[in-house]
């Protein structure tokens, strides 16, 4: 079986007394930090794993790509900063799929099936995240977007990546997300308001109304509507209001959902030119040429045919 890691902390590998079962692990971290960097504070002992496109300083973040191979972050993303200062000990990098894009070659909740993690983080765009968690029995779990700051991630559909959580607790969850929500300076696609009260001690049952999705009981098997209506059940013995709601063009989300995510991908894959970072294909005659042949042998399939149909729509279809 694949190793769930790709890349081990060195503060793991130094707190386990040896090399890691799976992946690698580096000595050192770029710019002088190396070995535990974890404070003191609430997620203490919190053992928090990552997908590769969450910047880590010093960490190669590669992403899943080829595009990126050799990429070492030279900066946290704003959540991990927060999960440092919060006293989490993240773990490494897991097996993802380019980009985080789908589930194939992903490993995504491994870490949490097999207790190598508390909790993993893990870039969503299209439920991913939640399909993972569910194929690991755990709990998933997306943020509204715009809740959790989006700098240091790396992927092709900026306006719908964010991180989202796996866990087999629900108060790791609760506790995490209060740890990284909120204002960003950096990243202006977060509201100007604070993050809303996340204790569950704001939590009122009697005044809290769950909604859901008429259309979406209706892709259930018989199996899942069953357990899907006995949670709805243990909701309602709670006291929580629990309310159906019709959305007649439901079945059109994600097929809308995919045009606009190829359209963003095959806008957002230029950067990726192998000038400033990546493998460059040797053989090219011309700047254009560079472009081509690199981007030819860097993405995988699945980037491909994204950037394919994201072209297709934006050009000829709309063009």
């Amino acid at each position: 079986m694949d190793p769930i890691f790709t890349y081990v902390s060195p503060a793991t590998t130094s707190a386990a007394g040896g090399a890691p079962v799976g992946g690698h692990a580096a000595a050192t971290e770029a710019g002088g930090a190396a070995g535990d960097r974890s404070g003191a504070g609430p997620l203490s002992g919190l053992r928090i794993a990552l997908q590769p496109g969450i910047s880590v300083r010093g960490w190669p973040t590669e992403a899943g790509s080829t595009a990126l191979a050799g990429y070492t972050a030279l900066e946290d993303a704003t959540v991990v900063g927060r999960l440092y200062d919060a006293g989490a000990a993240l773990q490494g990098f897991t097996h993802a799929s380019e980009f985080g894009l789908g589930l194939q070659d992903s490993r995504a909740g491994a870490a949490v099936q097999e207790d190598a993690a508390d909790l993993e983080l893990v870039l969503d765009h299209m439920g991913e995240c939640r399909l993972a968690a569910s194929r690991a029995g755990a709990c998933g779990f997306k943020p509204s977007y715009g809740l959790v700051s989006r700098l240091g991630l790396i992927g092709l559909i900026p306006s719908m990546e964010c991180c989202g959580f796996i866990s087999r607790s629900a108060e790791s969850i609760r506790a995490t997300l209060e740890v990284i929500a909120g204002q960003d300076g950096l990243d202006y696609s977060l509201p100007h308001e604070e993050a809303p009260d996340l204790s569950l001690q704001t939590v009122e049952a009697k005044k809290t109304t769950i909604g859901v999705v008429t259309e979406a009981l209706a892709t259930l098997s018989a199996e899942q509507a069953e357990a899907f209506r006995a949670a709805l059940g243990g909701l309602k013995a709670l006291g929580f209001s629990v309310r159906e709601l019709s959305l007649p063009e439901f079945e059109l989300f994600s097929l809308v959902h995919r045009i606009v995510g190829s359209v963003e991908a095959s806008s957002a894959a230029g950067r990726y030119d192998s000038v400033r970072y990546g493998p460059r294909a040797p053989g090219a005659k011309n700047w254009n040429e560079m472009y081509l042949l690199s981007r030819g042998a860097a993405f995988g399939t699945l980037v491909k045919s994204h950037l394919i149909q994201g072209a297709f729509f934006q050009f000829e279809r709309y063009g």
